[in-house]
C-alpha cells in the first residue's frame, strides 16, 4: 500500500511543470496569431473594395504632399508631429505605387490591424504572465487563453471598423500599432533588465523609444507613453522579493510630472476649436466616456457622425450621473490594484490613451468612435480577466464556448458594418437614419446625390441641412445649383444669395450667382461676384475665366489681359488660355502681343483653329496680306467648314489678287 498516496489530500491536484507543457502549449503562440489573422481576414474580406469616405477624399485626394512621396526628402517633412508625417508618408507610398486605386490603401490598414492584434497578444500575454505568479501549468493555460481572446476581441470587435475600413484613419491605428508595440519592447526589455541580461535590454530600450517615436509620428496620441510605461512598471515589474522598484518609479515620474506642469502654466496645451471652451469640452467627454464604454460593451447604433450635444454645466442629470460612472470605476481600479492588477492596469490604459481627446483639449468633434482603437486593448484586458477568472471558473471548456460564442457575434457585427462602408452613399444614409438631428450628414448626402446629378435627392437633402442649421452657407449653395439645373434661375440667385450671406467665403456661390448675372448681360453686376471670389481663392481657375469673358464683353481688354495673365501664371502651357490672352491684345491693336501669343498657343495645340484665324487677322491689320491668307488656309485645312475662315480667306485672297 501506498502511505503517500493516501496521505495526500483529496482536493490537491498535480500541476505540470513548464518542462512537461504538451507539444499544444508550447506552440500556442504560433496558433493564437495563425488563428488571430484568419479571423482578421474572414471579417474585413468585404472591405477591400470600399470606397474613400468623408475625409479619406479631403486628406489624401486633395492634399498634394500625398501626391509627390519625393517631399518626404526633407528634413523639415518630419519636424512638425501635428503634420502626421508618418501616416502621410506610408499615404504617399501608396499613391506612388496604386494612385487612388482603394484595394493598396485597404490592404495597408488590414495589415497594420493585424498587427497591432498580434502585438495585443505578446503584450497581455506579457501582461497576465508577470500577474500570474509562479509558471504553473494552470497559470500558462490561463494567460495563454486570455491572451488570445484579447487579442480575438481586439481584432473583432465592430467598433474597430472606423480605424481599419476608414482609410485616412491608418493615422489612428499606425500610431496604435507602434503604441502597443513600444509598450511590449518596454516589458520585455524591463525583463531582461532584471535578469541581468543588460546590452539586450538597452537595446530593447532603445528600439522602444523609436517605436514610441514612430507613434507620436502618427498621431499626437503617443504622448502618452511615458506614462503607460510609468503604469506598466507600477503595476507588473518586480524584484527579487516581489516588490516594484520604487526609487525608479519616482524618478521617472519626476520628469513627466514635470513636463505635464510645464505644458499647462506655459500654455502649451493645444486646442482644435474655439468654439467651445476647455471647461465645456471637459464637461462633455464625461458623458461621451460613458459613451464610449456603451459601444464596447454593446457595440450598437454604430454611427461615423454622432449627434452630440456640448455640456455647459456640470449639474445636469447626465452629467452628474457620467462623472459618478467614471469616478467609480477609477476608484475600483486604485481598490483592486493589488489583487487585480491587470483590471486596474487596463481600466488606467483606456483613460490614459482616451486623456488627448477626452480631457481640456477641444475638438471640433467631441465624439468619433475611431479614439476607441488603441483604448480597445485596454478594454480587452479587462474582459479577459474578468470572464476567465469569475466566470465558470472551474470549468474551462465553458469559458472557451461562452467566449467562441462572443467573438463570433461580434465579428457578424464587424462584417455586417463594412458594409455600410461600402460606398459613399451606405455610408450616409446609415448616419442620417442615426443622426437625424444633425445637418452634416444630410448636407454631405446632398454633396453626392448633387455629383450624381440627381437634383431631387440633393434638393431634399439639402433642404434638411438648411432647416437643421438655418446658417448654413453650403446647403444654401447646393439648394442653388439644383434650382439652376432645373432652369428655375429666380430660385438658384436667391438661395446662392443667402449661401453668401451666411458664408462670407462662399466662392462657388459667387461664381455661379455672376455666371448667371453673366448669361443675363449683367456684365458689370457679374464681375462684382467674381471679383469677390476671386479675393478669397486667387487660384479658383473657373472665376479666372469669368473674369476674363466678363471684362473682354465690356471692352474693358486691359483687364482681361490681367487676369489672362494670372491664370496663365497657373497653366503656362494652356493653348486656349494663349489664345484669349492674344485676343484682348488684337483688340488694342497690339499686334506684336497678339502674334506671340497666338504663336506660343499654336506651338501647345496645332489642332486649335481659333489661334490661325485670328492670327491671320492680325496680319491682315497689319496688310500683310501673304501671311494673313497662309494662316487662314491652315485654318480651313483644320475645318473646311468654319465659315470665319472661309470669310477672311476669300477677302484676303481678291485682295492679293488685285495687288
Amino acid at each position: 500500500m501506498n502511505l503517500e498516496k493516501l496521505m495526500k489530500p483529496k482536493s490537491q491536484k498535480t500541476t505540470k511543470p513548464e518542462s512537461v507543457q504538451p507539444k499544444f502549449v508550447k506552440n500556442f503562440s504560433w496558433i493564437a496569431v495563425s488563428i488571430t489573422i484568419l479571423l482578421g481576414f474572414l471579417i474585413y474580406s468585404n472591405s477591400f473594395d470600399a470606397e474613400m469616405q468623408f475625409d479619406d477624399i479631403l486628406q489624401i485626394e486633395v492634399k498634394t504632399r500625398v501626391n509627390d512621396i519625393s517631399q518626404f526628402a526633407s528634413i523639415s517633412e518630419w519636424t512638425n508631429i501635428n503634420m502626421r508625417p508618418l501616416a502621410y508618408f506610408t499615404f504617399a507610398i501608396n499613391y506612388y505605387f496604386g494612385e487612388y486605386n482603394v484595394l493598396g490603401y485597404h490592404i495597408f490598414n488590414f495589415v497594420i490591424h493585424l498587427l497591432s492584434a498580434i502585438f495585443v497578444f505578446f503584450l497581455a500575454k506579457m501582461i497576465f504572465m508577470s500577474a500570474s505568479g509562479k509558471k504553473t501549468y494552470e497559470n500558462i493555460r490561463f494567460y495563454n487563453i486570455a491572451a488570445l481572446f484579447a487579442a480575438l476581441l481586439f481584432v473583432s470587435h465592430p467598433i474597430q471598423t472606423q480605424g481599419v475600413t476608414y482609410i485616412v484613419q491608418r493615422m489612428t491605428s499606425l500610431s496604435a500599432m507602434f503604441y502597443i508595440l513600444s509598450i511590449l519592447l518596454y516589458a520585455v526589455g524591463r525583463k531582461n533588465h532584471i535578469s541581468g541580461k543588460l546590452s539586450k535590454a538597452y537595446f530593447l530600450y532603445f528600439i522602444t523609444f523609436v517605436s514610441a517615436l514612430f507613434s507620436l509620428l502618427s498621431k499626437q496620441i503617443a504622448i502618452t507613453i511615458p506614462l503607460t510605461i510609468l503604469f506598466y512598471e507600477f503595476f507588473f515589474v518586480r524584484n527579487g522579493d516581489g516588490k516594484p522598484f520604487n526609487k525608479y518609479l519616482i524618478y521617472a515620474s519626476i520628469p513627466i510630472i514635470a513636463a505635464i506642469l510645464f505644458a499647462i502654466f506655459a500654455g502649451l496645451i493645444p486646442k482644435e476649436t474655439d468654439s467651445i471652451s476647455r471647461i465645456d469640452y471637459l464637461i462633455t467627454q464625461s458623458r461621451v466616456i460613458v459613451k464610449y464604454f456603451q459601444l464596447l460593451i454593446f457595440p450598437i447604433q454604430l454611427n461615423v457622425d454622432y449627434y452630440f450635444e456640448v455640456s455647459h454645466t456640470i449639474w445636469g442629470w447626465k452629467e452628474i450621473l457620467s462623472i459618478i460612472f467614471i469616478l467609480a470605476l477609477l476608484s475600483l481600479a486604485i481598490v483592486f490594484r493589488k489583487k487585480e492588477p491587470v483590471f486596474s492596469f487596463g481600466v488606467i490604459w483606456i483613460f490614459l490613451t482616451l486623456s488627448v481627446e477626452s480631457s481640456i483639449i477641444p475638438i471640433r468633434d467631441v465624439i468619433f468612435e475611431h479614439r476607441l482603437y488603441l483604448p480597445m486593448f485596454g478594454f480587452a484586458l479587462t474582459v479577459s480577466v474578468l470572464f476567465l477568472k469569475y466566470f465558470f471558473r472551474k470549468k474551462m471548456q465553458f469559458q472557451i464556448v461562452f467566449l467562441s460564442i462572443i467573438i463570433i457575434l461580434l465579428s457578424v457585427k464587424t462584417y455586417s458594418r463594412n458594409k455600410v462602408w461600402q460606398n459613399q452613399h451606405s455610408l450616409w444614409i446609415d448616419i442620417t437614419e442615426k443622426s437625424p438631428n444633425k445637418p452634416r450628414p444630410f448636407h454631405n448626402l446632398a454633396k453626392i446625390y448633387l455629383d450624381d446629378k440627381n437634383y431631387a435627392a440633393a434638393l431634399k437633402n439639402a433642404e434638411r441641412a438648411a432647416y437643421l442649421n438655418p446658417e448654413n452657407g453650403h446647403a444654401f449653395y447646393i439648394i442653388g445649383v439644383c434650382h439652376e439645373q432645373t432652369g428655375d434661375t429666380t430660385l438658384a440667385i436667391f438661395n446662392y444669395k443667402r449661401a453668401i450671406r451666411f458664408d462670407d467665403k462662399a466662392t462657388r456661390a459667387m461664381n455661379n450667382f455672376g455666371s448667371i448675372l453673366m448669361k443675363q448681360g449683367e456684365y458689370r453686376l457679374a464681375i462684382r461676384q467674381f471679383l469677390m471670389a476671386h479675393e478669397i481663392e486667387r487660384k479658383n481657375m473657373s472665376v479666372l475665366q469669368n473674369l476674363c469673358v466678363s471684362f473682354y464683353k465690356i471692352g474693358d481688354f486691359e483687364n482681361a489681359i490681367k487676369f489672362n495673365n494670372k491664370r496663365l501664371r497657373i497653366a503656362p502651357n494652356n493653348a486656349v488660355f494663349l489664345s484669349s490672352l492674344g485676343l484682348s491684345h488684337l483688340r488694342l491693336k497690339q499686334f506684336d502681343l497678339a502674334i506671340e501669343a497666338f504663336t506660343k498657343a499654336i506651338e501647345k495645340k496645332p489642332n486649335l483653329i481659333n489661334p490661325y484665324i485670328d492670327m491671320g487677322t492680325c496680319y491682315f491689320y497689319k496688310e500683310d496680306y501673304e501671311k494673313a491668307y497662309d494662316f487662314y488656309s491652315q485654318a480651313l485645312k483644320i475645318d473646311p467648314r468654319n465659315q470665319t475662315a472661309q470669310q477672311y480667306y476669300t477677302m484676303t485672297k481678291k485682295i492679293l489678287r488685285n495687288k
